[in-house]
C-alpha cells in the first residue's frame, strides 16, 4: 500500500512539474524585463530583426516590426532604443529621435514621426 501511495505521489509531482506547457518563444527572442501588462501579456524582443512579440496565456498574440512599418529613422541607427508601457500601448523610441506606438491589444503600429 505504501508503494502505491509513493508511486502516485511521484506521478502527480511529475505531472505538475513537467506536464504543463510552457511558452514557446522563437529562438533569438529575449523577454523584455519589467514590461508585463494586465491580462498576463508579456513582451519579447529580437535584436537582429528588431521585432517585438507579445505573448498572452502561453500563445503568441501578435508580433510587430516597427522599422518595416514606419521606415528607417531620419537620424541614428535603425534600432529600437527604448520600449515602455504608456496606458494601452507600448511607446517605442528608435533611431535617435523617432517614435512609434504599438497598441497592446491588437499589435497595430502607429508611426509618430521624429522630433
Amino acid at each position: 500500500m505504501e508503494i502505491l501511495k509513493y508511486t502516485f505521489f511521484v506521478f502527480l509531482t511529475f505531472q505538475i512539474s513537467y506536464g504543463q506547457s510552457k511558452e514557446t518563444i522563437p529562438k533569438g527572442f529575449t523577454k523584455v524585463e519589467g514590461l508585463e501588462y494586465s491580462g498576463h501579456i508579456t513582451f519579447y524582443f529580437e535584436k537582429k530583426t528588431q521585432t517585438i512579440l507579445a505573448f498572452q496565456n502561453k500563445k503568441a498574440k501578435w508580433n510587430a516590426t516597427v522599422m518595416k512599418t514606419c521606415g528607417k529613422p531620419s537620424v541614428g541607427k535603425s534600432e529600437i532604443r527604448e520600449i515602455r508601457i504608456e496606458k494601452e500601448h507600448l511607446k517605442i523610441v528608435y533611431g535617435k529621435h523617432s517614435f512609434a506606438k504599438i497598441l497592446i491589444e491588437t499589435g497595430k503600429i502607429i508611426c509618430e514621426g521624429s522630433d
